[in-house]
């Protein structure tokens, strides 16, 4: 559809990796310091904040959790209820 200029395409890329690790991860600045290394570019930094707090609060009110601790329950059957 044209909606976007081809070199803006990275950007969405990188902000889209940052939110997505930040939600399997529940580390934002984990997600932020890691992608900005892998870019080597620290022009991505505040959309990088802004889409990793946002993916935080979607995740918590969705009740997610973190993707380790997930399988490490299911690896091991530990209940985390009780």
């Amino acid at each position: 559809l044209h909606l976007l200029a081809a070199g803006n395409y990275i950007n969405l890329v990188v902000i889209g990796m940052a939110a997505y690790f930040r939600a399997i991860e529940k580390a934002p600045f984990t997600a932020i310091c890691l992608l900005t290394e892998m870019v080597g570019t620290m022009e991505q930094i505040l959309p990088m904040l802004i889409v990793t707090f946002i993916s935080y609060t979607v995740n918590d009110l969705l009740g997610g959790r973190p993707i380790y601790a997930a399988l490490r329950e299911e690896m091991f059957g530990l209940d985390q209820t009780s």
